[in-house]
């Protein structure tokens, strides 16, 4: 029987959207989506993303940095 449940996103997910997406690799990570995962699993820190941010950008590193917190995996 299917489940009708609604279900929370992950974290991780969360942390993700807020990433540039460019998967450049910079962070040591291939993808975006494996980098997020390894933040959310406190292995990480967000300053360890580097490209070039677009003044927009800036307001989601903003977000991304108060998930995390939230998560207990700031960017100390």
């Amino acid at each position: 029987m299917p489940c009708h449940e609604t279900r929370k996103k992950l974290p991780a997910l969360v942390i993700f959207k807020r990433l540039p997406g460019t998967n450049c690799g910079l962070c040591g990570e291939t993808t975006c989506m494996a980098f997020a995962l390894r933040i959310w699993a406190g292995q990480a820190r967000l300053r360890q993303c580097t490209p070039r941010l677009l003044p927009e950008q800036y307001a989601r590193r903003a977000a991304v940095l108060e998930i995390c917190a939230s998560l207990g995996v700031g960017d100390e």
